[in-house]
């Protein structure tokens, strides 16, 4: 399976009213593709991990042996100082970071299509109910509505 583009299928939680049908039709397979991309990711930050823990404990019998070499007794703070100076350990460190972030982004994204998918049958819900043919349902290009306001936004434009 090919890499999974986030920002592609972000683009895909957006809902169209006017396309319910072909929404309806596609959200599975979207769904399935996010959730196979997640498992996989999960799979990849696991094998990261473990990755890590073996590199971890190869650097520190180097640092241990290193520092005894040196005639200095290798205390956990000492090691520790090193270890984080290793460059292997590094690597090993940020590999497992970036395996981690992605499976939380896929596991968002993925919670994203959940909640999308009852969104579409609430909407379709509506347009089986005729609601979009309604006076209440309002065309969105000329009304006049009030607009939501965020309040996070507003204290920054404060500040």
């Amino acid at each position: 399976m090919s890499r999974l583009d986030i920002e592609e299928y972000r683009a895909h939680l957006k809902i169209d009213r006017g396309r319910l049908d072909d929404m309806l039709v596609e959200q599975p397979v979207l769904f399935h593709d996010v959730s196979d991309a997640y498992a996989l990711a999960v799979s990849q930050r696991d094998m990261a991990r473990e990755d890590q823990k073996r590199v971890s404990a190869r650097a520190v019998g180097a640092v241990r042996e290193a520092l005894s070499v040196e005639g200095i007794k290798p205390t956990v703070s000492l090691t520790d100082e090193r270890l984080e100076q290793n460059e292997s350990h590094i690597e090993a460190r940020d590999r497992y970071k970036s395996a981690a972030m992605r499976a939380d982004r896929l596991l968002a994204l993925k919670e994203a299509f959940q909640q999308r998918s009852y969104m579409l049958k609430d909407l379709a819900g509506l347009y089986t109910a005729s609601y979009y043919q309604t006076p209440h349902a309002v065309d969105r290009n000329t009304a006049t509505r009030p607009t939501y306001k965020h309040p996070a936004k507003s204290t920054r434009e404060q500040l």
